[in-house]
């Protein structure tokens, strides 16, 4: 057992636009961003201490300027862990292409692991998520239902796959799924449905400027204050009156 888990972060850095759109460096750009990485380093000290799991870093990512770039490459490699970054001159033109060439860039390197733990770069993660995060070899555990969609579809921002089901990304099975990853894996393999969790069981809409969620902010965009859970899924005890997450408001 390597007792390694491999934090991949893929996506857009500073980031200042709301849903559906693609601008960066704008406003507190900067700070937002330095906030997303420091929730970032933050879980991977909880991950060392609470599950005695060494951590390291792949970022795939894409230019922004020379100035702000080394600014992001500096707060990870700082860190201390082994970081491996990928920083195109231009952006993809749709995301599932930038998961696609992540997927690819993880599959150099998967096999050292016994956990990959994929987040978008924007994320600024939650004091919940970071308290409340957990590892299940038998599980690939997803953020949350997206309640937003018509289908069983799920935040794809956040997804933790053990050694046990690295297959399904060597295999391509979620490549290009987005959403529907959850129902192209149990496509795929109907056993699947026994393997699959999430991180809360409460539906949130994945864009934080469109509803408020209890795992991350999407930084740079305006942020949501109103809870919207709306019900707890597959019987699962997890049903949370509304003062529960006031200690996790921010």
């Amino acid at each position: 057992m390597s007792n390694k888990v491999l934090l991949v972060l893929w996506g857009e850095s500073f980031r200042s636009g709301g849903q559906m759109t693609r601008t960066r460096g704008t406003g507190e750009y900067f700070e937002n961003q330095k906030s997303a990485t420091l929730s970032h380093l933050e879980l991977l000290d909880r991950i060392h201490k609470e599950h005695s799991f060494d951590c390291d870093i792949l970022l795939n990512s894409f230019t922004l300027n020379p100035e702000d770039d080394n600014s992001l490459i500096s707060w990870y490699s700082d860190y201390g862990s082994k970081f491996i970054y990928h920083l195109r001159g231009k952006g993809f033109a749709k995301e599932e292409e930038t998961r696609s060439d992540t997927y690819d860039r993880t599959l150099d390197i998967i096999d050292d692991y016994e956990y990959v733990l994929f987040v978008r770069l924007d994320l600024r993660l939650k004091k919940y998520f970071i308290d409340n995060f957990y590892l299940d070899p038998e599980q690939i555990i997803f953020a949350h239902i997206d309640r937003h969609c018509q289908t069983f579809s799920v935040c794809d921002q956040i997804m933790l796959f053990p050694k046990k089901f690295f297959y399904t990304i060597k295999e391509k099975v979620i490549y290009t799924f987005g959403h529907n990853a959850r129902n192209s894996l149990i496509k795929y393999d109907k056993d699947l449905i026994n393997h699959i969790n999430y991180f809360v069981y409460t539906l949130h809409i994945c864009s934080t400027d469109l509803g408020w969620n209890p795992l991350y902010t999407q930084v740079g965009r305006k942020h949501h204050a109103q809870e919207n859970i709306y019900y707890d899924i597959e019987d699962k005890q997890f049903k949370r009156g509304s003062n529960f997450w006031e200690e996790y408001r921010d």
